[in-house]
């Protein structure tokens, strides 16, 4: 009764007085005002006809008119507080949205082509994430490392890493070509992005040997991408089985009527969806008519068979009725 009450914002002697007849305390005069805020901010949301929001509005903001005078200012700028903090809550979530990388073309693609396209697009930028930390990782474990110590190198080890860090000048000529550029050859070749650009000396003295993290970075990106496969495969796991545990068991009910992607906004879009739908149903039904049909001849096959042996044995004078007349 409250409940419907406070949806159909009645403002009668219930709201000045409470069940034995007394003066509503602040308290429950406070919740009630918030009862009444509810009903307004949910209003929209409401399937009921125009005329009823705008009777319900109207008795709601009345009600706030009488009552809201009763309550503290203090309390009232608090409530007031409280409700900025909500919306500024909000618009940092859809803000933090926006700063997601290609979060819009993705929705855009969602709404065109639902989210079974739109997942596969999902999982590249997954995988653009991983590679940009894997980069991370190479650069400051095992490049910086490498052009600091050529940076501070000496002239011998200047001389003995000439040959593969600087580019001869008779290949320096076409090294910018995009030809040269295609087969990573001029300047690439001689870049920190081949095994070859390293040398097998230590940096900083023995405190970092750049030969040993090579080879364990190398083996820990291994890991990381393996581990985070894994990690990925395990939490989508638990998230289909969690929303898709009772479609398994009635695959048939849940196509035919949850099939739908309400996420499509496209006119073309949702009849190619509704195309698709029909012809995954045509497809289960096919397979259903071909295993009674192959049922069937196997059920032939052997009365086929079953008929030829007894028709080759003689006849039994002592039978039932079907034996003693079955045709020799």
């Amino acid at each position: 009764m409250r409940e419907s009450d406070a949806f159909l914002g009645k403002s009668d002697h219930r709201d000045e007085t409470d069940e034995d007849g007394k003066p509503l305390t602040r308290q429950v005069l406070l919740e009630r005002i918030r009862q009444k805020k509810e009903v307004i901010g949910k209003l929209r949301c409401q399937p009921w006809s125009m005329t009823r929001k705008k009777r319900t509005l109207k008795l709601a903001q009345k009600y706030l008119e009488q009552h809201e005078s009763r309550v503290s200012r203090t309390h009232l700028y608090m409530e007031e507080f409280r409700k900025r903090m909500r919306l500024a809550k909000r618009s940092f979530s859809n803000f933090k949205t926006y700063l997601i990388p290609w979060e819009g073309k993705i929705k855009r693609i969602e709404s065109h082509f639902g989210s079974v396209v739109s997942s596969y697009f999902t999982f590249l930028r997954w995988i653009v994430f991983v590679n940009v930390i894997i980069t991370l990782i190479i650069f400051a474990l095992v490049v910086l490392p490498e052009t600091l110590a050529d940076a501070a190198a000496d002239e011998e080890r200047r001389n003995r890493t000439e040959t593969r860090k600087e580019i001869p000048a008779n290949e320096r000529v076409h090294a910018d070509e995009i030809a040269v550029v295609w087969h990573y050859d001029g300047y690439l070749r001689y870049s920190p992005l081949f095994y070859g650009y390293y040398s097998d000396e230590e940096f900083l003295g023995q405190k970092y040997p750049l030969p040993l993290a090579y080879f364990l970075v190398t083996i820990f990106i291994f890991a990381y991408s393996f581990f985070a496969i894994l990690r990925k495969m395990a939490a989508n796991a638990r998230m289909s089985k969690l929303s898709g545990s009772k479609a398994e068991q009635y695959i048939f009910n849940w196509r035919v009527f949850t099939g739908w992607d309400y996420t499509i906004g496209n006119q073309e879009t949702a009849s190619n969806t509704v195309m698709a739908i029909v012809i995954k149903l045509r497809f289960t039904l096919r397979v259903i008519a071909n295993l009674v049909i192959c049922g069937m001849l196997a059920f032939s096959i052997y009365c086929i068979s079953f008929a030829v042996q007894k028709s080759q044995t003689a006849v039994e004078q002592e039978g039932n009725l079907f034996t003693k007349n079955q045709i020799p």
